[in-house]
């Protein structure tokens, strides 16, 4: 009996769980860059757009998800984006627990050509498509490179690296994990890749 009144309440507990959806969009005309601190943040996806505009559609889920505000804040043709808790927010225990029961995913489109400065603690990050240049730092979480073309800078400590791209110069370094770097012939960009306890998985884009 206690086992079926346990599984009932988690059961209804999750069903009262908010799942909230919003999408936000800018003019590209000033905008070079795109920065995304990713803390508190679980995945990102990030493509091209076919317009000249950036949009951003955002799924958070979880106990606290009403708390969470997205800011966004444009300086030196740089869009910053980032997720905090509302000022007024205080959970019953801390907000470490509060993260513990809630989800954020990010769903970026940008023009080509782009910059991308992405930092996350958390976040697995996938980039499809053509950047001027590309910036990502990841504590645990994966990058997944796909399609790209582009110079990039890929640092994670426990995550794994897979670029998938063509006449790219490509420096991988782990420490504690396996290597495999196709070397391409021409090398028109520079990626380079690092990780403490990750795979650097690096490939051609296949036609």
């Amino acid at each position: 009996m206690k086992f079926k009144l346990t599984v009932v309440f988690f059961l209804i507990t999750q069903f009262f769980f908010a799942q909230i959806g919003t999408e936000k969009t800018w003019e590209a005309n000033e905008i070079k860059t795109v920065a995304i601190a990713g803390q508190n943040v679980f995945k990102i996806k990030v493509s091209n757009a076919r317009s000249n505009t950036i949009s951003l559609k955002v799924k958070i889920e979880g106990e606290y998800a009403k708390h969470v505000v997205i800011i966004d804040k444009f300086s030196n043709e740089t869009l910053f984006i980032s997720a905090s808790f509302q000022p007024l927010f205080k959970d019953d225990n801390d907000k470490l627990s509060a993260h513990k029961v809630l989800s954020v995913e990010y769903e970026l489109t940008v023009p080509k050509r782009m910059a991308l400065d992405i930092k996350s603690d958390i976040a697995s990050v996938k980039v499809i498509g053509e950047y001027h240049s590309v910036f990502i730092e990841l504590n645990q979480g994966n990058c997944n490179l796909q399609e790209f073309l582009g110079n990039a800078t890929v640092n994670t400590i426990d995550g794994n690296i897979a670029v998938q791209t063509n006449n790219a110069k490509v420096e991988a370094f782990t420490k504690t994990g396996i290597i495999q770097n196709k070397q391409f012939k021409y090398g028109k960009y520079n990626i380079s890749c690092h990780t403490i306890n990750g795979d650097i998985n690096v490939t051609n884009i296949e036609k």
